[in-house]
């Protein structure tokens, strides 16, 4: 299971943007039994899974695989023929671990020959903003890690790092039978020319000292990796015949034939090479901890041989080159306006119709467009739906139906939209979201001295209703955020009449009470607390480092002393009791508590973080009657 997921986020995250018709939904492992492996099939490709090896074979690659390059290209044939991935994961201190490519065959042509589909070009063109959005989002996302990281580990001893060292240790990498061509017919429509670049192999595996390939069983401190390049080679052809209109199994069988086998093989005698093929042989030596060999190796140790290189440009070659260059503005303009373009122009008034179209759609309609009540509506509304679409995904609460609609609004929304939205829903993302309310705390203090005595059995009683503690974090911004609120507090004292329930207040006397008053804000009463705590760590709203609110309603406080004496009576320490220890912890803790704080504050001075501070503390009063007991 461990295995097929780790397979499957390989497959998607590397080939998904590239190969044709993967689907994953099928897609079982079993590598530690090796019971059985697995062959799913779908059209012309099959995955093979047994015992840690993938393979997949007869794959396509998709029009716009080569969309990253932001070229004015599409692929009309691309072929790869093997895919494999050799994992031994029972064996990894034994056996290498091996990525094997056999046989790209990758045939482009000018995106304008391609006749025009709306459908497919909404789609390029949907995938290639996304694409844009998720570039954007993970250059951010770094730049955030880089400033937040505050620890780096020297030693990474995990179980993870070590297993991925072994893999890296002993990787193979095996390429070969590479053909990529570019063919253009529309530059010089009566001149088509093609050029393209072939590889026989490249090879890369891990070595001793004395460059023979071997396998590091253990965690080396120097790595030895020898890598072979054969017979490489680019080449242009001016002049050509076009196999655009062939079958698509003809040009793959034509690219083949023409990959040179080394340097003395031309694959064809109508192949025009700018560079003749050549070979390259790579050696590279890798100290993993140049500090524990006290520097006296370089990090990474490169030779490089490139041997006999034959560089060849005729005129045509060089006149073909040029008026390439010349032509990709034009490609680029003719491809915006290539929808707007009728397949042939019969009459003149066809052309004034196009250019009418493109000049209206393009430039005009969206300027006048843009500064419309209704559109800037209906913009603001798609932005607010989008941004709480997005939040349902971030919390993994999303539906099929707000799927489907956050690619619509993905489609409508262009690429700094998308970034802005996304960015903000991100950093008001909160992964944790604690909340405590408490309806009623009571607090009681009952006699111990005399439990037969019922006018001192319950010597005081407070009440804190309502109270609520609220925590969240936002882990993009590294803030926290923490809310505490008392909504009243009420101590009686000792009850001065005797046939009431002690159960009601109405017969204790009131010693502290709340004085709420009650306060406007935009132009509405609020109900406030008697106590509002706020702290918070990086604030969305301040440009602060930290932000304090304490906002604190009167007090009145009632000295009764019945209940004060009564009160000292039960705290009055026994003398067989010696808390010695408990008074030095909490004195230690005190200090501990003291200097943290000190330091807090110097370091925050010292880093020029702001601090927001609010502090509004209503007055509160004391009562002191002339007898000690307070009478209305």
């Amino acid at each position: 299971m461990v295995f097929e997921k780790f397979v499957v986020h390989l497959l998607d995250k590397y080939l998904s943007d590239y190969i044709e018709n993967l689907d994953y939904k099928k897609l079982k492992v079993d590598i530690w039994s090796g019971m059985y492996y697995l062959i799913y099939y779908k059209q012309n490709f099959f995955y093979e899974l047994f015992l840690g090896n993938v393979m997949l074979e007869n794959l396509y690659l998709k029009p716009n695989a080569l969309a990253d390059l932001n070229l004015p290209v599409t692929i009309t044939i691309g072929y790869l023929k093997k895919l494999r991935l050799q994992i031994p994961w029972k064996n990894l201190y034994t056996h290498p671990t091996k990525l094997t490519i056999d046989g790209l065959y990758v045939h482009v042509i000018p995106k304008i020959e391609v006749e025009y589909n709306a459908k497919q070009d909404e789609k390029e063109q949907y995938e290639a903003k996304m694409k844009e959005v998720e570039k954007i989002e993970n250059l951010r996302k770094e730049k955030e890690a880089l400033k937040n990281i505050k620890k780096i580990e020297k030693d990474n001893d995990t179980f993870g790092a070590r297993m991925k060292l072994q893999i890296i240790q002993n990787l193979e990498l095996s390429i070969q039978n590479i053909h990529i061509v570019y063919e253009d017919k529309t530059t010089k429509p009566n001149h088509p020319f093609a050029f393209g670049i072939t590889l026989n192999y490249i090879t890369f595996q891990t070595t001793n000292k004395e460059w023979i390939p071997t396998i590091i069983k253990e965690n080396s401190p120097t790595i030895y990796k020898i890598g072979e390049l054969n017979a490489l080679s680019i080449y242009w052809n001016t002049n050509i015949e076009s196999n655009s209109n062939l079958p698509r199994n003809a040009i793959i069988k034509n690219l083949q034939t023409k990959i040179a086998v080394d340097n003395n093989d031309q694959a064809s005698k109508d192949m025009a090479y700018i560079f003749q093929p050549f070979n390259v042989k790579t050696k590279l030596i890798i100290t993993m901890k140049p500090r524990q060999q006290n520097f006296e190796r370089s990090m990474f140790y490169i030779t490089i041989d490139l041997g006999h290189i034959s560089l060849t440009l005729n005129r045509a070659q060089y006149l073909d080159i040029l008026d390439l260059l010349e032509f990709q503005d034009h490609f680029t303009a003719k491809l915006k306006y290539i929808k707007y373009r009728p397949k042939k122009f019969d009459k003149t008034i066809q052309k004034w119709i196009f250019a009418y179209n493109a000049i209206v759609e393009e430039k005009i309609k969206p300027r006048l467009e843009c500064y419309k009540w209704e559109n800037i509506k209906k913009h603001l509304e798609r932005c607010r739906e989008y941004r709480y679409i997005y939040v349902q995904e971030l919390t993994g609460k999303i539906t099929n139906e707000q799927k489907q609609l956050a690619e619509e609004l993905e489609k409508r929304l262009d690429v700094f939209n998308l970034t802005y939205i996304r960015q903000h829903a991100q950093l008001e993302y909160v992964d944790i979201d604690l909340s405590i309310r408490l309806t009623m705390l009571n607090l009681n203090i009952r006699s111990k001295i005399n439990e037969n005595d019922q006018e001192f059995r319950l010597i005081s009683h407070a009440a804190l209703p309502d109270t609520q503690i609220i925590f969240k974090r936002r882990p993009a911004t590294s803030s926290a955020l923490f809310l505490a609120s008392l909504g009243s507090f009420d101590v009686f004292g000792i009850a001065t009449d005797l046939k009431q329930s002690e159960s009601s207040n109405n017969s204790h006397p009131v010693l502290i009470h709340s004085i709420i008053q009650p306060r406007s804000s935009n132009n509405q009463l609020e109900n406030p607390k008697l106590l509002e705590v706020e702290f918070e760590i990086n604030p969305l709203d301040r440009d602060s480092g930290y932000r304090m609110k304490v906002i604190s309603q009167s007090l009145e406080i009632k000295y009764h002393a019945p209940t004060i004496n009564k009160i000292m009576e039960f705290f009055e320490q026994d003398t067989r009791y010696n808390l010695r220890r408990v008074k030095q912890v909490a004195y230690i803790t005190y200090t501990d508590i003291k200097h943290q704080s000190i330091l807090f504050m110097k370091y925050n001075i010292e880093k020029t973080r702001v601090l927001d501070i609010h502090i509004d503390i209503q007055s509160s009063y004391l009562l002191l009657p002339e007898n000690g007991v307070y009478y209305e």
